[in-house]
């Protein structure tokens, strides 16, 4: 902290090893090359809260969205499937996916049925009637 500016101090109490000056002008330079590269569509915080937690998804799903095999939002929604929401091991929640993403792909269905569907099901956030309807084939989902 060569700047003599005083440390940001972070949520848990601990300073920052950065100085607030020196935090500004990285998210400056961001925020340049943001513009430069999406035209302005995307803010810092936009891409801070939406395109970082790409770096979380597993490896997986990563690859299928930088692969073109998903969109970002079918992306998050898959990545949403991990072996702890699960109950199951790593190997088989990647099993859970893969299978999804390839029955996904090979009907062509849209995004929202994706994550309104198969994911909330898998992760057991769908109501007994909604899982019945889903059985009986109601709405071409079945």
């Amino acid at each position: 902290m060569s700047s003599g500016a005083l440390p940001v101090t972070l949520a848990g109490g601990a300073p920052s090893r950065w100085s607030r000056k020196e935090l500004l002008k990285v998210a400056s330079e961001w925020r340049e090359e943001l513009w430069r590269k999406t035209a302005g569509r995307i803010s810092l915080s936009s891409f801070i809260a939406q395109h970082l937690p790409v770096l979380h998804f597993p490896a997986d799903v990563a690859e299928a969205l930088s692969s073109g095999d998903v969109t970002f939002i079918e992306a998050a929604t898959l990545a949403r499937l991990t072996a702890n929401s699960l109950g199951c091991s790593p190997q088989a929640a990647r099993a859970r996916r893969r299978e999804l993403l390839l029955s996904h792909q090979a009907v062509q269905r849209s995004q929202t049925r994706l994550r309104a569907r198969r994911v909330k099901d898998l992760l057991g956030e769908l109501g007994e009637s909604a899982l019945n309807s889903m059985s009986r084939g109601v709405g071409g989902e079945g």
